[in-house]
């Protein structure tokens, strides 16, 4: 939902899943796989410290304990930050 601005509370994180649909070598990965998603950081609560907007991240986690999948959208979950323990960098 674009018109809906998502502002999470505490240590929260509300990270986009972006399903690039292709795996190495040309693989098209089903849409459970996580090989082939890359995830970005959409919005950060007021006690998240290292992360930013856009930052690209790897969270950890199950489906309904760690992470949750934000209503009525396709691709939006709610992560604590201590379940997103990796940030991706590109190099120089």
């Amino acid at each position: 939902m674009k018109d809906i601005e998502y502002k999470p509370r505490g240590d929260y994180v509300v990270v986009e899943i972006l399903d690039t649909g292709k795996m190495k070598g040309g693989l098209i990965a089903p849409q459970s796989s996580v090989h082939g998603k890359q995830f970005l950081v959409r919005a950060v609560g007021p006690g998240v410290i290292g992360l930013k907007v856009d930052d690209m991240v790897f969270p950890i986690g199950r489906k309904g304990q760690e992470y949750f999948d934000i209503p009525n959208t396709d691709n939006l979950i709610l992560v604590k930050q201590d379940n997103i323990p990796l940030i991706l960098e590109k190099k120089n």
